[in-house]
């Protein structure tokens, strides 16, 4: 087991072999979106298994992951994209 963590009260878990395939998918989205080779990826959330496949699953494609603080204004969170030339950004929720 790669990851195990607690959602709503039931364990949730993943193998190595899921998360890989799960890192490959994401990659695969980015590309698919049709996003530039090396432009960045936003990932903005908590500590999270997901967190993890979006930066990893970014890395794989050739793309720059850049991580950025739940706690940051929306200002900062528009100068970390601006800056890291973001094309993707994740997003952990609506809020």
């Amino acid at each position: 087991i790669a990851y195990i963590c607690n959602r709503n009260g039931s364990n949730r878990s993943w193998t190595w072999k899921k998360l890989c395939h799960e890192i490959d998918l994401f990659g695969k989205a980015c590309i698919a979106v049709g996003a530039s080779e090396r432009s960045g990826v936003n990932i903005i959330g908590f500590n999270a298994p997901e967190w993890n496949i979006a930066f990893y699953g970014a890395i794989c494609a050739n793309f720059i992951s850049a991580g950025v603080y739940t706690t940051n204004a929306s200002d900062a969170c528009l100068y970390v994209a601006e800056h890291s030339e973001a094309e993707i950004i994740v997003l952990e929720d609506k809020a």
